[in-house]
């Protein structure tokens, strides 16, 4: 019988075709090429990276409010369109008060500030209400006294308070000031007003201060008496300047529950106004189902 001879051994990899050499040193070298089993070609590659996740990044943030006005705007529109929402800020505004009545020591010192707290220009409990609406909608309330001269007592007292817009109410505060510096944006009704010159604007004007028309001809900001102007604001940075709403931390939520509300009104308006209408059959060929 005679020998086999033994040459030199190649090795061949399952599901590739492959050749070998015999370098001078012994040592075997492969060429291998990868071939799909059905097509013959190659395989497709695809690369994905890495998921990057940030919460400023994702769609409901890219649809949040930028500015400030706009942030105290979307406060407005859900506080005034979602039940639950207004509920629940007006639970926490006015709960916590109840009618009072002021007593002191001398009746003289509380018959002056019961003249001042409640008159036919000025009631402090409902004001105490509104400002604690405010500061539960829009994260802060900026009251603005009126003082006057009262001559009958010969002293200062308070005339009434209003609460302004705070879109409307600048707030400027360096690190080092120790009080903030108030001044309002006008309104173009106001805007209007200042710059008439017709007959009935022209005796309106009259009851406006003159540092009010100044500033509204010059295109300036009003700036407000320090002494009659004071915030109550949700502060929620040591920093911060201005309050932070409440409602501000629902926005992606609220902006969710739109997104389903408008897929189940899509959804129902499709059984009113189908979007598909089908034909079974055609009659001029005489084709009936």
């Amino acid at each position: 019988m005679a020998k086999r001879k033994i040459g030199t051994p190649r090795i061949i990899k399952t599901g590739t075709s492959a050749s070998s050499i015999t370098s001078p040193r012994g040592a075997i070298q492969k060429e291998a090429s990868a071939t799909a089993s059905m097509s013959g070609g190659s395989f497709p590659t695809t690369n994905t990276s890495s998921f990057f996740y940030s919460p400023e990044l994702t769609v409901e943030s890219f649809l949040l409010p930028k500015s400030r006005q706009e942030v105290l705007k979307w406060c407005r529109i859900f506080y005034n369109l979602e039940a639950y929402v207004s509920s629940i800020i007006d639970m926490h505004a006015n709960y916590p008060f109840s009618k009072f009545d002021i007593i002191t020591e001398d009746a003289a010192v509380t018959q002056f500030y019961k003249d001042v707290a409640f008159s036919h220009t000025f009631d402090l409990y409902s004001f105490i209400l509104s400002a604690s609406l405010s500061y539960w909608k829009f994260g802060e309330a900026i009251p603005f006294g009126n003082m006057i001269y009262d001559e009958e007592i010969g002293k200062w007292r308070w005339e009434n308070f209003i609460l302004l817009e705070p879109e409307l109410v600048e707030v400027r505060q360096e690190m080092f000031e120790e009080t903030p510096r108030f001044e309002l944006v006008p309104t173009e009704e106001l805007k209007q007003l200042a710059r008439s010159i017709d007959p009935v604007a022209i005796e309106r004007q009259k009851n406006i201060p003159e540092v009010v028309l100044e500033s509204v001809k010059n295109n300036r900001l009003i700036p407000l008496d320090s002494e009659r102007v004071s915030m109550l604001a949700r502060i929620t940075d040591p920093s911060a300047t201005r309050g932070t709403p409440v409602i501000q931390r629902l926005f992606k939520i609220l902006i969710y529950q739109d997104w389903i509300r408008m897929a189940q009104a899509a959804f129902a308006q499709r059984y009113v106004f189908p979007v598909e209408l089908w034909q079974i059959g055609d009659a001029a060929q005489g084709i009936w189902p």
